[in-house]
């Protein structure tokens, strides 16, 4: 049978931090690493805004240092209860948002504690828990404290651990070479020459809108939310029974540009057929062989940046596809052109294939989590599922 524990009987530490006095004033250009709420995903630590703070701040939080292996969870806000490991080699501190959960070793595993308090029943109770209080979402540390967490032996937490992890470290490697794909794409476009061929040699826009009621049920809808900025990919979309208004359809290959509040730089390519929010301008390439030209010109600083020159609006700017199309580019037909093309499509398909399989892998991993978390599948199947996802798994004895 299972034992429970109380979550600070598991733990050696339970605990949040402080902004800096001086607020965002404090913060420098390298140091101590200072993680907040937004650099807290579900399973996954994000570095994209990641601040840092000096020697004098970081030693007034001293206790709330980060150590490697620390399991960190929202506490406050739209973010509560969104939970990840630190597994970083480097000196962080956290802000009053986020909480330092501290696993002791010999009854806890800290990338189980991650797992269990993802699953969605937990992650539900969670939820109920911050919002008992005032009318801003908050976990206290008594609450956390006060978990019941049902703690199997801490061999078979290492094992489903072990089996869980694998997936999300394939994921991990696959992100990793996206985004350098992505920066090699816009470092390579960048060294090109420019000549007196524009955007509009080679693009056109695609202006068909269509009703909700007409959209087909195969294809995806794409909003300014799915973006990543500077990213050419499109690692997120939504079901098209969600539209409720008038949306313009893309084809796969096409460029998407957000056209509102273009300094966000949001532009990708296609890698499926869909419909998207007006709000982003279609490109689609006159010769299909010069879409990743299109795209890796799209998403140049130096179009979005006169995207930005042009928008008209204060609050809620917007571009237009006359704001770009004179922009000089490469000639679509010189030799180093011709290669870049040729070199960016591989690149392309291959960050496309990789971010599909992402999908199917982080599908396996949620399926699975509450099935080994409850004991309806064993260690040994759980691998076996996971393997025939992509993942790498190490062999282990009695797996039960």
């Amino acid at each position: 049978m299972v034992k429970s524990l109380k979550l600070s009987d598991a733990t050696i530490k339970i605990g949040s931090g402080a902004t800096p006095r001086g607020g965002k004033s404090a913060y420098v250009g390298s140091g101590t690493a200072f993680i907040r709420s937004q650099n807290v995903l579900d399973l996954e630590i994000t570095l994209d805004g990641l601040a840092f703070i000096d020697e004098a701040a970081a030693s007034k939080l001293a206790g709330v240092t980060v150590k490697q292996g620390d399991v960190l969870i929202n506490i406050t806000g739209d973010s509560t209860a969104r939970v990840a490991l630190w597994d970083l080699d480097m000196p962080a501190r956290v802000n009053q948002h986020v909480s330092i959960l501290r696993a002791d070793p010999s009854l806890l595993n800290a990338r189980w504690l991650q797992y269990w308090l993802v699953q969605p029943a937990v992650k539900n109770h969670l939820l109920v828990l911050a919002s008992s209080g005032g009318s801003r979402p908050a976990l206290t540390k008594t609450m956390l404290a006060n978990l019941d967490v049902p703690l199997p032996p801490i061999t078979q937490q290492n094992r489903i651990a072990t089996v869980l992890g694998s997936l999300d470290a394939k994921i991990a490697a696959n992100k990793h070479v996206v985004s350098a794909s992505n920066e090699l794409i816009r470092n390579l476009y960048r060294a090109l020459p420019a000549s007196r061929r524009t955007l509009n040699d080679v693009a056109s826009l695609a202006k068909n809108n269509e009703q909700p009621h007409r959209f087909l049920p195969d294809k995806r809808l794409v909003g300014l939310e799915h973006f990543d900025p500077k990213s050419l990919w499109l690692p997120r979309s939504s079901a098209p029974e969600t539209a409720t208004s008038a949306k313009t359809e893309f084809q796969a290959g096409d460029t998407l540009f957000g056209k509102l509040r273009p300094y966000f730089h949001k532009v990708a390519i296609a890698p499926f057929d869909g419909y998207c929010s007006t709000d982003i301008l279609v490109l689609r390439a006159k010769n299909p062989l010069h879409s990743p030209l299109v795209a890796a010109a799209a998403n140049s600083d130096a179009v979005v940046q006169q995207a930005v020159n042009c928008s008209n609006g204060t609050r809620m700017p917007r571009a237009k596809w006359t704001d770009i199309e004179g922009h000089p580019i490469p000639d679509p037909d010189a030799p180093a052109t011709l290669e870049f093309i040729g070199f960016a499509a591989t690149l392309i398909q291959d960050a496309t294939a990789r971010l599909e399989e992402n999908k199917a892998l982080a599908k396996t991993r949620d399926e699975l989590l509450p099935l080994l978390m409850n004991g309806k599948i064993t260690v040994r199947e759980a691998k076996q599922e996971a393997a025939a996802a992509g993942a790498e798994i190490l062999n282990e004895e009695n797996e039960a």
